[in-house]
């Protein structure tokens, strides 16, 4: 029995199915936020299940631990990950609402340092990291076609207030709803930026797969990404799906891409993303610097650091202690100032060194690899979905909020860091 158990005695069939419960695990994250063109959650679920998936994987590690070799550069990185956890659940004493607090953080963390203790517990982390990347390629593109599709074709209607673009097939209809006077797509994840935020990742992904084989598919599949990207309108996911792709350009590892085989598929879409970009004014929004949209979110968080500057008002409960007295109904939209505002500077200093040093764990473990490599390949794509996330979180809820992106987030950051080493 405890040869059917323990993995390094398991068949292929065992290692295989543990990459494919990652990643199913990952992907009921994903489908979590799909929701109807009304807000309508269509896998409510979902959530729980991939918490139960991950959750499950843990345990893994218990069975072979000793047959792991920790890596010495990872250790601050995870040092860091810890502090800023505990710190968080100790805000609780000083909150406001200590018992909030309490549950969100647990709630927030208990998901990501699952992540990476399963991916410290993978045995085959390449097998698991291109097999995600496939899922992500696969649902990035798929939402894109969806969005494309109503934003061509669908029929425009308002339905109790809601600007709708649907298209009804066999008696069953998808739609989305466009939002404001530029008609934003947000495709089956509702809003623009959260499809914007996704695309971020899934560009950066189908990239690095088109690095790796078959250039054709998987560039042809970025570049319909890149147009439901630009017809989001999101500014913050259009900047952090450059920074992601300047990443890949700047560590490119295979120079034998054709070059112009890639501008010759990716010429056609390109013409027509570009030609629907200019028929209205939609380009202004895009290429506008202005955030009057979040200044009147931000303010009210950055006038409440000078009270509890050191250690601020308590992990998560910005919302209930800043923002609805302040009569305004919404999320922090950002990282970075909902820390500052709820753990202050201390906990501001520890998040920033968090991300700084896994990137130059990340930097230091790609530097060491050989050049035209796999592993260099794999470091390259998850070092730019880390820069993508840290930038989306800039304006968005990104890394500090309970959801696909955090999970993806702790995911890569753990393979930067390269925590483990197996010992066959």
């Amino acid at each position: 029995m405890l040869q059917i158990i323990v993995p390094d005695l398991a068949p292929m069939r065992y290692r295989s199915s543990y990459s494919i419960m990652v990643c199913a695990g990952i992907l009921l994250y994903i489908f979590t936020e799909f929701r109807s063109p009304f807000g309508v959650r269509y896998l409510p679920f979902a959530f729980l299940i991939g918490q139960v998936i991950i959750f499950s994987l843990v345990v893994a590690i218990l069975f072979y631990y000793d047959k792991f070799r920790f890596q010495h550069k990872a250790v601050p990185v995870i040092g860091l990950l810890i502090a800023f956890v505990m710190l968080s659940l100790l805000s609780s004493h000083w909150s406001e609402y200590p018992r909030l607090t309490a549950q969100r953080s647990l709630i927030t963390f208990l998901s990501p340092v699952a992540m990476i203790a399963v991916v410290a517990a993978d045995r085959h982390p390449k097998q698991t990291f291109w097999t995600l990347s496939m899922t992500i390629f696969s649902v990035g593109t798929s939402l894109s076609i969806i969005g494309i599709i109503l934003y061509i074709f669908g029929e425009t209607m308002v339905i109790d207030g809601y600007t709708v673009q649907s298209i009804s097939v066999a008696g069953m209809s998808v739609g989305q709803e466009a939002f404001g006077n530029d008609e934003r797509i947000g495709s089956l994840l509702h809003n623009p930026n959260s499809l914007a935020g996704f695309l971020a990742i899934s560009l950066a992904v189908s990239v690095g797969l088109g690095i790796k084989s078959f250039p054709t598919v998987f560039f042809s599949g970025a570049i319909l990404q890149l147009i439901a990207l630009v017809l989001t309108l999101s500014r913050t996911g259009f900047i952090a799906a450059v920074a992601s792709l300047s990443v890949i350009t700047v560590l490119k590892i295979n120079d034998e891409i054709n070059v112009g085989h890639i501008l010759k598929t990716a010429s056609v879409p390109a013409v027509v993303g570009v030609f629907f970009l200019l028929q209205s004014d939609e380009a202004d929004r895009l290429t506008s610097i202005s955030f009057d949209t979040r200044l009147h979110i931000w303010r009210p968080l950055l006038s409440s650091v000078p009270d509890n500057p050191i250690f601020g008002i308590g992990f998560g409960v910005s919302s209930e202690s800043i923002l609805k007295p302040a009569g305004i109904e919404a999320s922090t939209h950002s990282d970075y100032f909902a820390i500052l505002a709820e753990l202050g500077l201390v906990g501001f200093i520890l998040f920033v060194l968090l991300l700084t040093s896994a990137i130059g764990v990340g930097v230091k473990n790609y530097m060491s690899t050989n050049p035209h490599s796999e592993p260099r390949l794999r470091l390259t794509i998850a070092l730019a979905v880390l820069l993508s996330l840290s930038l989306h979180g800039a304006a968005e809820t990104t890394m500090t909020g309970p959801g696909y992106r955090q999970v993806i987030w702790a995911y890569m950051l753990a393979t930067v860091i390269n925590l483990t080493q197996y010992r066959e």
